[in-house]
């Protein structure tokens, strides 16, 4: 199993290693997902990892070891999972589907500092939300299965706007 990934930091690390290990048929045992949605994988895709606290654990439940290779190139990440194919004669993809919306706020304020009317932006509002991710098991391009994988909750951002009042 491959996956590649354009980004940066531990996380992308983690993120790319995870959606491997999912599509691989190794378990998963301790996931979490970043408080808001990252740029390099899609909500529900994504795996958060911060010392101490959020580890990213998983086991191989095949009888024979595997060979997990994870390389970096020209800002490309590849993590490769070699294994017992015989034990594993079905692939496996990661859908996420979302659940739900978690609408974000605008706050507005008003201030003498700006034209009256003008309007300044200082945070962007972006909604939060919940997704569900599913690991479909097929054969021959028919599904076999659908097993719940982890829920993910990225929050909402509120928006705040200030905008200029007559003096």
């Amino acid at each position: 199993v491959e996956t590649e990934g354009i980004g940066g930091g531990v996380c992308q690390v983690s993120t790319t290693m995870y959606n491997a290990v999912a599509r691989s048929g190794l378990n998963v045992i301790t996931k979490f997902n970043h408080s808001k949605a990252v740029p390099y994988a899609k909500e529900g895709l994504d795996c958060a990892v911060s010392d101490g606290y959020k580890d990213f654990i998983f086991a191989n439940p095949f009888t024979k070891p595997v060979y997990i290779e994870t390389k970096a190139k020209d800002g490309t990440l590849l993590c490769t999972i070699d294994g017992p194919a015989k034990e594993k004669p079905y692939t496996i993809d990661l859908v996420p589907e979302k659940v739900r919306d978690l609408p974000a706020a605008n706050d507005i304020s008003y201030t003498s500092d700006l034209a009256p009317g003008e309007v300044k932006m200082i945070q962007k509002q972006v909604n939060g939300s919940i997704y569900n991710t599913y690991a479909v098991y097929s054969m021959g391009g028919k599904e076999l299965r659908r097993v719940f994988v982890a829920r993910s909750r990225y929050v909402p951002v509120d928006g705040k706007v200030l905008v200029g009042k007559k003096k």
